[in-house]
């Protein structure tokens, strides 16, 4: 990493006004802080942040967010687990640990799946992959971390990716919410083509189990996933419709923080970076656009105002110090390449 990072990069980070700033460096590259000899902050500093009042203030209960609106953006505690994870919060905080177990108990199926907030309860690809990473980025190490792996990887389909949930539109969700009978249920026809977008989200959580459980039982799962996802060649794409008709982002190339289910650059180099297509053209070209066409200051990674992005739906400020995680992900991207 250190080729890409300046002193002065590097002493922007360190001596940063903001203690979230330097919580979320140190947390990502600890020993660079240390080495400074500068104040490292808590995690008990954050609850003092002003710019973080907001997210504290919408605990309830001792859960992070209204579990009674539990999907409901930003208040619901779904939400709000995504923004504690990005944070360093894990299991050992109890109301990280109180809100797992409630979503566990009401909406992660038998089966290892996730559902959507619906009725009838019912699988989502999209949502189980992004619940798979958001435990496994709390430290949460349960039975049901497995359960849900294999859930992921028995639903693959033929062309490597999955869909994002049973039905395929809006008429298919109606008629399942109102009468429980899905007309065509995609799960049964794994050649049919899969969403890009449930696919990361899945290859996501795979690649993060993979790296705790040190498992290599699912490098064939992963390989299939990421050779789908590359085959796409979305990010310089100015526009892509899901396959599924549910999200859709005009601006791969605007960056942030994705908090559920979206693509931007740096997810997209995140991922493939951690496969087997990591010095790929395609995805190399992805990497020198950074290297070649942005700096580290000033937040200028955080800009994206799509759906699903932590800065659109958390109404995130410039210099908040949140603004910044996308500049320390992409840090971390760049030290696989050193």
């Amino acid at each position: 990493m250190d080729r890409f990072l300046t002193a002065k990069q590097l002493q922007y980070f360190i001596e940063n006004k903001s203690d979230v700033v330097r919580y979320l460096f140190s947390q990502n590259f600890p020993q660079l802080s240390v080495n400074s000899g500068k104040y490292i902050p808590l995690k008990s500093d954050l609850f003092r942040q002003p710019e973080l009042k907001f997210l504290f203030h919408r605990n309830r209960n001792d859960y992070a967010g209204d579990v009674k609106k539990w999907d409901k953006i930003p208040r619901g505690v779904l939400w709000n687990l995504y923004y504690y994870s990005f944070l360093g919060f894990d299991k050992s905080d109890e109301f990280i640990n109180n809100s797992i177990k409630f979503l566990n108990e009401k909406y992660l199926m038998p089966s290892g799946g996730f559902s959507f907030g619906w009725y009838p309860l019912s699988e989502s690809t999209l949502w189980t992959g992004e619940y798979l990473f958001l435990l496994l980025n709390f430290g949460y190490q349960g039975e049901e971390i497995h359960s849900i792996k294999n859930w992921i990887t028995e639903n693959q389909n033929d062309d490597g990716g999955w869909f994002v949930s049973p039905v395929k539109n809006v008429s298919d969700a109606l008629r399942f919410v109102f009468n429980g009978k899905i007309k065509i249920d995609r799960t049964k026809n794994t050649k049919s083509k899969s969403c890009v977008f449930s696919s990361i989200s899945c290859l996501h959580a795979l690649l993060l189990y993979r790296k705790i459980f040190k498992s290599d039982v699912i490098d064939e799962a992963i390989d299939r996933a990421a050779y789908f996802i590359l085959n796409q060649q979305i990010i310089f794409k100015n526009e892509l419709e899901s396959l599924d008709g549910f999200v859709i982002n005009k601006n791969f190339q605007s960056t942030g923080i994705s908090i559920f289910g979206q693509i931007d650059m740096i997810k997209y180099l995140d991922i493939m970076s951690q496969t087997s297509y990591k010095n790929h053209q395609f995805v190399t070209s992805v990497f020198n656009y950074f290297v070649k066409e942005k700096h580290f200051e000033e937040g200028w990674l955080f800009n994206s105002k799509a759906d699903y992005m932590m800065e659109n739906e958390f109404s995130i400020k410039k210099n908040s110090g949140i603004d910044f995680l996308a500049t320390i992900r992409l840090l971390k991207i760049f030290s696989r390449y050193n």
